[in-house]
């Protein structure tokens, strides 16, 4: 259960830091996504996820209630994809990484056409379909951690009036602004430690982000763990 931190700024700091050495290192291994799958999926999850955690950041940090805690839930959904993938690598990688190579390949060619065609194209809808599992089920397999999360941060996902009770008052918007920046560490760095595992970069350990980690009650290594 997340609670309230004082020090949750330095944390999100510390977070970006982090998050900006995996990026650094995985531009270091020249990854082809095509040609390696296994590596390639690791690589396109944590593009998309650096970019919702950036985002989700600087809306959280300007107060933006709702939309932080949508980028953030978005960034959540990229990690359970991420867990969901590796969890039967040899089946879902390489699906993954082809669905992405057909989406864009779709869009080019629809864009070639028009915006109408973008909206009407059938096979664009269905291109990066990767799996036929929901997000819901996609959640229950990677396991009970992010279910709690998940449905405090899709309160704040979907148009809700009820959220403007904590827009108004001001101490549960801080609270609650705390809360997302916690959940978006969580997200992160669980995000990195999956990268970390299926890549090859070497300029960052996962025992480094298991000190911050433990700063928030959870961790990526097991105590009495090497954690190689």
């Amino acid at each position: 259960m997340l609670e309230i931190r004082a020090d949750i700024d330095d944390i999100v700091a510390e977070v970006s830091e982090l998050m900006k050495r995996v990026y650094d290192g995985l531009q270091q291994q020249n990854i082809e996504p095509k040609a390696d799958p296994s590596k390639g999926a690791a690589l396109i999850v944590f593009r998309l996820g650096f970019e919702y955690f950036i985002v989700s950041r600087d809306a959280l940090h300007k107060g933006l209630l709702i939309g932080g805690g949508a980028a953030v839930r978005t960034g959540l959904e990229n990690v359970i994809d991420l867990l969901y993938i590796y969890d039967k690598p040899e089946k879902y990688a390489k699906a993954y990484v082809e669905s992405m190579t057909k989406f864009n390949e779709v869009m080019r060619s629809a864009a070639a056409k028009g915006i109408d065609a973008i909206a009407q194209s059938r096979e664009l809808k269905q291109a990066n379909k990767w799996t036929n599992a929901s997000i819901e089920d996609r959640l229950k397999a990677s396991g009970n951690a992010f279910i709690t999360v998940y449905d405090m941060l899709s309160y704040f996902g979907h148009p809700n009036p009820g959220s403007l009770n904590y827009i108004t008052n001001k101490r549960l918007k801080d609270g609650q602004l705390n809360l997302l920046k916690q959940a978006s560490c969580i997200s992160a760095l669980t995000m990195m430690a999956v990268t970390l595992k299926h890549t090859d970069i070497t300029n960052i350990t996962i025992q480094e982000l298991d000190v911050v980690a433990r700063k928030l009650g959870t961790q990526l290594v097991p105590d009495g763990s090497e954690g190689a």
